[in-house]
């Protein structure tokens, strides 16, 4: 079985695939930002195409570019499951702390890229709050490092700053562990927090 996690985002998406919970079982890692160009936009009629080419709209045509990754990784991927993170709709102590960008942009990321997820099949979608999976566990530099202690040189802290990688490779290990009963670690400071 191959999980696709999936933490998304409208300026960058941070994926992981694993085939279980072990150390080995890291497939794939990274991170998908917005191209300057989206090729699906040209087929739109002209008038349509100058309103979505407004400087107003850079969220969205963001968003659209990172969809089309994310179709294209699931199609390379080819995962039985994705698990996508979503907004719970709450605000978080990053907002409360002055963190950038907005609920809305994320809300919008996170439903487009689920949705685009669903319609790719075949493989299962299933959206987790960034509430239910990270209870427990930490900021997310406690998670990256949790992450970097569990999978050593297969994923490096330094190529993921705003630990986009490290959420998305958490939130697999957090959906594994549900599935098979298990608790699991993914921060470093509770025993068996797999919820």
């Amino acid at each position: 079985m191959k999980v696709l996690g999936i933490d998304p985002g409208s300026k960058v998406v941070g994926y992981g695939a694993l085939t279980g919970l072990g150390p080995a079982d890291v497939l794939d890692g990274g991170k998908l930002t917005p191209a300057d160009d989206v090729p699906c936009l040209s087929t739109l009629p002209e008038a349509i195409r100058r309103h979505v080419q407004s400087p107003e709209l850079a969220a969205y045509r963001r968003t659209v570019s990172l969809v089309v990754q994310v179709a294209g990784l699931i199609r390379e991927v080819r995962a039985t499951w994705v698990v996508v993170e979503i907004p719970s709709g709450l605000i978080g102590t990053g907002a409360k702390r002055g963190a950038r960008g907005s609920l809305t942009t994320y809300g919008l990321a996170a439903g487009m890229i689920l949705e685009a997820c669903r319609f790719m099949g075949p493989a299962k979608t299933v959206p987790v709050t960034e509430r239910q999976w990270t209870a427990g566990r930490g900021n997310k530099r406690r998670r990256q490092q949790a992450i970097a202690a569990i999978y050593g040189r297969r994923y490096n802290a330094s190529r993921d700053p705003g630990g986009d990688v490290a959420d998305a490779i958490g939130i697999v290990r957090w959906w594994l562990a549900r599935e098979q009963g298990v608790g699991v670690r993914v921060q470093g400071s509770g025993p068996g927090d797999g919820g």
